[in-house]
């Protein structure tokens, strides 16, 4: 999905490793007229931040791994 220039979608990281739960959650970010960015865990997450303007994250608080507190 390509941003217009002079109308840019604000991006919101969605960090859930649950299939079910960031399909929902990227539905209602669209719908919301956001840019949805998923990840499937902390590390996805941070990586996803680089070189990205967010504007929110929604993050899962227990995940495998680094859990959604450490990642904050």
């Amino acid at each position: 999905m390509s941003a217009d220039p002079d109308n840019p979608k604000a991006a919101v990281l969605v960090v859930e490793d649950s299939p079910t739960e960031s399909l929902a959650l990227r539905n209602i970010i669209r719908h919301g007229g956001y840019e949805p960015v998923v990840t499937r865990n902390a590390e996805e997450a941070l990586k996803a931040l680089a070189g990205r303007r967010i504007k929110l994250i929604i993050s899962d608080i227990n995940m495998p791994g680094m859990k959604g507190y450490e990642m904050c």
